[in-house]
């Protein structure tokens, strides 16, 4: 330990070496709020640092692309794990990210204000741990590289690290290099798409933004089309390219310079129009939905996708798994270029390499195995997880890398929430020493309201934060739901080297199985039901998956999602027989529901999902008889015209559906029947989606298809 600086000496060769290194510091302040501002004033006011917690969080994403001398995050107005991983990779070489919090003994104890994004309105902070900040407590305890200024006794402990010098010129190379690498792509030979790839402060969206006012800047007008998930993710690409071009900028979606333009187009509106372009750049191309991703490979063949490898609000990890391979196929000449050197400081930064394993951001999903010999599924223990950080590590990488939206928040809600348990699947380790783990769920408990608060939610007079599914299924008008116990899993996830092994689907049923035993030993849980459900994305796969460990659908979403550009579905399975009993019910009332939605909200539905949605589907036999049976003969025979069959068609369709089993079966012309009788969509339409070359080409499909369905029909009538 080192006493107080006297004459700030000290200090001022501690921040003259740090500015030298191009590297940044990291300053933990551990006491009152309003002492630590003290010194922050007197150390480090010519900085003007920039407090985080003076921002909204709009306004903290809006940091992106920006550069920081010195930024504060004051851990007693809430210590936010997102905000701190959106804010850090702004800071620039020779500054500061400053940490203050509580003395670390009580730090776990004190009501973090950010808790509240987590609680019920109206739960006690006390219901939530501490686990997160005891973990980060440690990490900057421990880290040698980080400067500690203790209250009690006015101790400084000064970092154990050495400061070399180093050039700033190397940092632009990567950048520079994939500037060239992107104007290529719109100059050079098409059919050669480039995937580009960085960490977080690796300047990949800046380089886009340079290389398009490059392009515009040339002889050759050029139409460059860029997509995201959101504009937002995107502003810092526009920005960069207006002040290249000298252009005020003010947060256009659309730039003109000269005969060139630059345009900002949401996904499902570029699917919609497909406009020309002499380049589509696709930004934060994780957070896509694959099927887009190769919907617009194929209307495109000039084509930038980038993407954040570890990002602060979600991860691009599993893209290179779930798209890249597939974009080889179409276009085996596909370039791939990763930026690695950082943009605003030097390689082997301090503060990022902190930063990173406080929110397990470093790297690959852990490969080291437990000591523990214990293989299958357990419950973890949070408390005692928080103490094994390669565990923790290999668990939340495992999220990382299957789920592109999990991000540092999910941390912190994965060892606080009161609600959430861990559950993880342990394999034998081949190469010995112990077990890995394979496979991960989240947990999630919601329900189980009160009189009260059922009435008010009944009423839409409230609405709780979380409790997803019983709210959801509330707001299509079962109330009953309310007071129900959910499970609701809100991550599943498997190793890459593990999948297709049934793994993730023997999680779910052996914690159906230990729910199902927790809830005969407390009966009253399941006076009101007890169910274990999901909320997803829902694209064939997916629900396809859910459907086969014997989940079904209750709701589909009336819009689709701005992240996924997909629908949310919700599944459930009920675990006693109360909640078989409402299943039943919802499940008919979903049907019933389904038939007028995709003639209307859901008419641009993908067809190859709808034979899954009507899967045991609980049809009335009693709707059909021996008059449909002789109107599918007589259209299957071309006696009448399908606009007069049509209704008798698509009543069999549906009984059909119910009945047969389309997880894995896909018989021809029942997508195009499907588009046709079901979501009324015309023959030219029908024709343009699948590729035939008009009515003839799909009625031939339809009309086959239709007779390969009418003698298991004619069977089910006559057996009644």
């Amino acid at each position: 330990m080192n006493k107080p600086w006297d004459d700030n000496q000290q200090l001022h060769d501690l921040l003259a070496a740090v500015r030298a290194s191009q590297h940044r510091l990291l300053v933990h302040f551990q006491g009152s709020s309003d002492w630590a501002k003290v010194l922050i004033e007197e150390w480090f006011g010519r900085e003007k640092p920039l407090y985080l917690d003076s921002l909204p969080p709009r306004r903290v994403r809006q940091l992106l692309g920006t550069e920081q001398q010195t930024l504060v995050v004051d851990a007693w107005k809430g210590f936010n794990p997102n905000m701190l991983g959106i804010a850090s990779p702004t800071i620039k070489a020779g500054g500061f990210l400053i940490v203050i919090t509580p003395p670390l003994a009580s730090w776990p104890q004190y009501f973090d204000p950010d808790y509240a994004r987590m609680l019920v309105d109206g739960e006690p902070l006390s219901t939530i741990s501490g686990r997160f900040v005891r973990f980060t407590g440690a990490i900057l305890d421990n880290d040698p590289k980080v400067l500690r200024v203790i209250e009690d006794g006015a101790q400084t402990q000064l970092p154990e690290h050495s400061w070399p010098k180093r050039s700033s010129d190397a940092r632009f190379f990567d950048q520079r290099t994939a500037i060239d690498a992107i104007a290529r792509v719109a100059t050079g030979h098409g059919r050669r798409p480039l995937v580009l790839t960085a960490d977080r402060g690796r300047g990949k969206t800046a380089a886009l933004g340079f290389a398009c006012a490059e392009l515009m800047q040339g002889e050759n007008a050029r139409q460059l089309l860029v997509t995201a998930p959101v504009y937002d993710a995107v502003a810092c690409l526009f920005r960069h390219c207006a002040e290249s071009l000298g252009i005020v900028f003010e947060a256009q979606r659309h730039l003109t310079f000269g005969h060139s333009e630059l345009v900002f187009m949401p996904v499902d509106q570029i699917l919609s129009e497909r406009p020309l372009a002499s380049l589509l750049i696709v930004d934060e191309a994780a957070a896509i939905p694959t099927a887009h991703l190769n919907a617009l490979s194929d209307i495109y063949n000039r084509l930038v996708f980038a993407s954040t490898v570890h990002g602060y609000e979600g991860n691009g990890r599993g893209f290179a798994l779930r798209f890249q391979d597939q974009l080889l196929l179409s276009y085996p000449q596909t370039r791939q270029m990763e930026l690695t050197q950082p943009i605003r400081f030097a390689e082997n930064d301090p503060v990022e390499a902190i930063v990173n394993r406080i929110l397990l951001l470093a790297g690959a999903a852990s490969e080291a195995a437990s000591e523990s010999a214990v293989t299958g599924l357990s419950q973890v223990d949070r408390d005692q997880l928080v103490d094994r950080p390669d565990e923790l590590a290999a668990i939340f990488n495992l999220l990382l890398e299957a789920h592109y939206q999990t991000s540092p928040d999910d941390l912190r809600i994965m060892l606080d929430h009161p609600d959430v348990s861990i559950w993880v699947y342990r394999q034998q380790n081949p190469m010995g020493g112990g077990s890995e783990v394979s496979g991960v769920v989240l947990l999630m408990r919601e329900g189980r309201f009160d009189t009260s608060d059922c009435d008010l939610l009944s009423r839409s007079q409230r609405r709780f934060r979380g409790h997803l599914l019983p709210q959801s299924i509330a707001s299509i008008g079962f109330s009953e739901a309310l007071p129900a116990t959910f499970f609701r899993v809100m991550r599943i996830a498997v190793s890459a080297e593990y999948r297709r092994q049934k793994i993730a689907s023997t999680m779910l049923t052996m914690i159906e199985t230990q729910l199902t035993q927790d809830r005969d030993s407390s009966p009253s849980s399941a006076r009101s039901g007890v169910f274990i459900g999901a909320s997803f994305s829902c694209d064939r796969s997916l629900l396809g998956f859910w459907q086969a460990c014997g989940y079904q659908p209750v709701r589909l979403g009336v819009s689709r999602e701005s992240a996924s550009g997909q629908y949310a579905a919700v599944v459930i399975k009920s675990l006693d027989d109360v909640a078989f009993e409402m299943q039943k019910r919802w499940r008919k009332a979903f049907h019933h529901n389904l038939g007028y939605q995709l003639l209307t909200s859901h008419r641009s539905l993908d067809a190859a999902m709808i034979p899954l949605l009507y899967q045991q589907s609980p049809m009335d036999l009693e709707s059909l008889d021996t008059d449909v049976v002789h109107q599918l003969n007589a259209y299957v025979a071309a006696r009448c015209s399908f606009e007069v069959a049509a209704p008798c068609l698509q009543r069999a369709l549906v009984f059909w559906l119910s009945c047969a089993d389309c997880v894995g079966n896909c018989p021809e012309g029942l997508i195009e029947s499907v588009a046709l009788l079901l979501q009324g969509q015309s023959w030219h339409s029908v024709a343009k989606n699948f590729d035939h070359s008009g009515r003839k080409a799909v009625e031939t499909k339809v009309r086959r298809f239709i007779a390969g369905i009418d003698e298991s029909i004619a069977d089910n009538i006559l057996q009644r």
